[in-house]
């Protein structure tokens, strides 16, 4: 745009400056072979709002950001230029499309799992912008559960500006899963079923509705160690999750705050091995980061759950619509899914989930002076680390959600120092833990790896 600029004033235009009156002239579009023309002006649409130089060049740069958010093209160029009538400039689009078809693979490392994924994908079929995607994965536990088996395969569909609805994308996903989990949870999980939804960004949140139909069948040595011996689980739920998350976009970030909140309500409709299953569903994650001194930073973080069963007589909750929790992230210093009530099964013991959850943590970081560990980025962290999960079988406060003076009594700590270093979209870390109430099911040096979450 600079450089346009100063080719417009040196043709003995008048100078143009932000609030000059101007307003669109023309559009062209070209370099464009599938995606028809009414998606790219779709885009395009907020231009034609404006009114003075400044307007079009700033309603241009957010034009091309959605362009390129459709995930279309390859690269994306808008030129503002002098037409034919006076008072309006016109606008020229270049465009580059990616190819249509790839099959990407990609091998995930993240807290106590690994996962090896292959996708395939073809997208913009009829020019509306649509993604078709074939995605199946194979992973297992590893450390003290190596070799628990997990299998995932799903076809979806996006479409962006469903239904004409400008920036809003619609979705449908059909998915299997199994995963063995005996070892950590006492049971083994088949689910099938599918997903239809719609995201858009709204008040700068970033805002998913899904309606989900899902199937699940739990196995275990003896159901009758299920909690209400459930089963099987048809779950017809809404689910709604709203994220702000304006923090620095670096591979540790060092300053602004995210939230995320997440509500499902399981409809009436749905049904367990036990008869008519209804709940509620609330969790709230945030984060927030502050920068201290010159260059050490802190990161918080705040999470908190509850699940209720509703509107039937049964108030078991099916295993997996429970809360899970441990290390090595998010409550460094424990196992994996050993926060909370454990059931004791011959040699084994399993984590039984819990119906109110309430996590936090503050870790100071500080980037390692020099050396090949600071060539990688990496940070020493000092962190304390508290969580609890409770159980209230329903009961809770007179029935309602679990009581948050309980949730606090049994929380539970660990504190320590560590290494981070950041690893793609991730980070790894190693850490030395203490534990001020000692107890079982802890571990003194972790090794973790987790992906925070963005939208």
């Amino acid at each position: 745009y600079q450089r346009r600029v100063r080719e417009i004033v040196t043709l003995g235009m008048d100078p143009v400056v932000a609030d000059a009156p101007y307003a669109l002239g023309a559009i062209t579009l070209e370099g464009h072979e599938v995606t028809k023309d009414e998606l790219i002006l779709r885009q395009l649409a907020q231009i034609k709002h404006a009114s003075t130089f400044g307007e079009l060049q700033q309603a241009s740069a957010d034009a091309i950001l959605k362009l390129k958010k459709l995930g279309l093209f390859e690269q994306v160029n808008c030129t503002l230029d002098v037409g034919n009538s006076v008072g309006k400039l016109d606008l020229h689009v270049a465009l580059k499309e990616k190819k249509q078809t790839s099959l990407t693979g990609q091998t995930t490392v993240t807290a106590g799992k690994t996962t090896v994924e292959l996708k395939g994908q073809h997208m913009n079929l009829f020019g509306n912008g649509e993604k078709y995607s074939v995605t199946a994965s194979v992973g297992s536990l590893f450390g003290a559960h190596w070799g628990a088996p997990m299998a995932d395969l799903c076809g979806a569909f996006e479409v962006p500006d469903v239904l004409g609805m400008d920036g809003v994308k619609g979705s449908l996903d059909l998915f299997q899963a199994f995963a063995d989990n005996k070892m950590l949870y006492g049971y083994a999980q088949q689910t099938r079923g599918l997903s239809v939804g719609l995201s858009r960004t709204w008040f700068r949140a970033q805002n998913d509705l899904r309606l989900n139909l899902v199937d699940r069948q739990l196995s275990t040595p003896n159901n009758s160690d299920l909690d209400g011996g459930l089963f099987w689980s048809w779950k017809t739920s809404l689910k709604h999750t709203m994220t702000f998350d304006n923090r620095s976009q670096e591979p540790i970030s060092k300053s602004g705050a995210a939230l995320r909140i997440t509500n499902e309500l399981a409809l009436p409709v749905s049904q367990t091995s036990n008869g008519p299953y209804c709940f509620r569903r609330h969790l709230i994650e945030s984060k927030w980061n502050a920068p201290i001194g010159g260059s050490c930073f802190l990161q918080c973080g705040l999470t908190a759950g509850v699940v209720q069963s509703i509107l039937t007589k049964n108030k078991k909750l099916f295993s997996t619509d429970k809360f899970f929790s441990g290390g090595p992230h998010p409550v460094r210093g424990f196992q994996m899914g050993r926060l909370g009530p454990q059931l004791t099964r011959g040699s084994d013991t399993i984590g039984l989930g819990g119906d109110g959850l309430l996590a936090m943590h503050a870790n100071l970081l500080c980037p390692v002076p020099g050396g090949w560990l600071a060539n990688m980025n990496a940070h020493v962290q000092m962190f304390v680390n508290a969580g609890s999960l409770v159980d209230t079988g329903g009961a809770g406060n007179g029935g309602m959600v679990p009581p948050l003076g309980r949730m606090f009594e049994q929380l539970e700590h660990s504190t320590g120092v560590g290494l981070v270093v950041p690893f793609g979209p991730g980070r790894i870390e190693l850490n030395y833990c203490a534990h001020p109430e000692g107890g079982a099911h802890r571990d003194s040096v972790q090794l973790g790896m987790h992906v925070d979450w963005h939208f």
